[in-house]
């Protein structure tokens, strides 16, 4: 028997990104309500109001049995632990290693690697482009104001994510045109 996935659009409170992303976050079971708060900048108390909000907590149920689901048909994943590193804590990590008065080249080496694994090296404009490169607070920035972070901005010239989004149709359309037609 399928459940029915609780809707997230119209006048529903999974409408809203931050209630979404607490009940994807609760459904984990990986983070308290304290840590949950902290992360989506609310309060404990609110967490608990959303928690008791019949929605929300369909929501929370029906991710934990598809996550259930996807476990149970794929055995390799069941020993697998949850890793709860942003993208700020190794940028913040790669700072300290740095500072350190001591040589740290393994450390250092394995911090690097991390930043590979969460694209968080830029390699080139078309990376920065796609968010690679960004850190977290960029990240949450452009979702919030809808502008590309200044930093950024400076680098790929534009200040709105809409601009950045017109740009690459325009880029898409061009390499479109481009290509020749094959009959």
């Amino acid at each position: 028997m399928s459940t029915k996935e609780p809707t997230l659009s119209g006048d529903s409170p999974l409408a809203k990104p931050k209630r979404e992303e607490f009940a994807r976050l609760a459904a984990k079971d990986a983070y308290t309500d304290v840590a949950i708060a902290e992360r989506l900048g609310i309060t404990r108390k609110t967490c608990t109001r959303w928690r008791q909000d019949p929605l929300i907590a369909a929501r929370v149920k029906f991710l934990k049995k598809q996550r259930a689901e996807r476990t149970a048909s794929e055995p390799l994943l069941r020993n697998i632990t949850a890793v709860n590193l942003t993208r700020n804590d190794i940028i913040e990590g790669l700072l300290a290693e740095a500072n350190a008065v001591k040589p740290s080249h393994a450390r250092i080496a394995a911090w690097n690697s991390l930043a590979e694994i969460y694209l968080l090296k830029a390699r080139n404009i078309e990376d920065l482009r796609n968010g690679i490169g960004w850190t977290e607070d960029e990240l949450e920035y452009a979702n919030r104001t809808g502008l590309v972070p200044p930093r950024v901005a400076a680098l790929i010239g534009a200040t709105k994510l809409q601009d950045l989004a017109e740009q690459d149709f325009a880029r898409e359309q061009s390499r479109n045109t481009k290509r020749p037609r094959v009959s």
